[in-house]
Parts: structure tokens; sequence; C-alpha cells
């Protein structure tokens, strides 16, 4: 089992209960709970966002700086379930996606 638990993890919300240890990085925990394949995954999904964030020109570059400090603060805090989080993401690809700003021709 535990060699299996190192390829694909030990589930969502299972390191704590199994551990006993509460991990205060998103990136150590991450990889805990889905294993190498999983922080793969997971490590891929951020790079491309991050991509995208370094793209953001102008007025919204706040995107990007707000991103970064998330990331930097997932090493001392556990931020995977943080709300704010997933909408700094979904800010950044909903705004990297967009065909032309409003209000500009």
């Amino acid at each position: 089992m535990l060699d299996m638990s190192k390829i694909f993890g030990i589930g969502p919300g299972n390191y704590e209960r199994i551990t006993n240890y509460s991990a205060h990085n998103t990136y150590l925990r991450y990889m805990g709970e889905r294993g190498f394949f999983g922080l793969i995954t997971g490590g891929l999904l951020v790079a491309f966002i991050t991509l995208r964030a370094l793209k953001i020109k102008g007025k919204y570059f706040f995107l990007a700086a707000s991103l970064i400090g998330l990331l930097v603060n997932s090493y001392f805090v556990d931020t995977l379930h943080w709300r704010h989080l997933w909408i700094v993401f979904a800010m950044i690809v909903s705004y990297s996606y967009r065909k032309e700003p409003y209000g500009e021709s």
C-alpha cells in the first residue's frame, strides 16, 4: 500500500488523518494526498496559469502579483482550500483568453 501511495497518494483530505500531522505547506500536502502523479498534474496546472499571468500587462498586472504572492505563501500555509486562490486562477485564465479589452477598440 505504501508503494502505491507514493505514486497515487493517499486521497484528498486524508493527509492529516493518516499521518497525524498537519502540513503547513500546500505542495507537501498536495504530494502526500495525490502522490507523484498528482504533483506533476497539479504542477502543470500552476505552471500554465503562472505563464498566463506573466503575460498580463497594464492595469490588470495586479493579478500576476496576487498569484505570485499566493504561490509563495503556499510554502508556509496550506492555501489549497482558500476561495480567493481559485478566484485568482479563474480571473487570470478568463482575462488571458478574452479577445478585446472592454471599452477599447
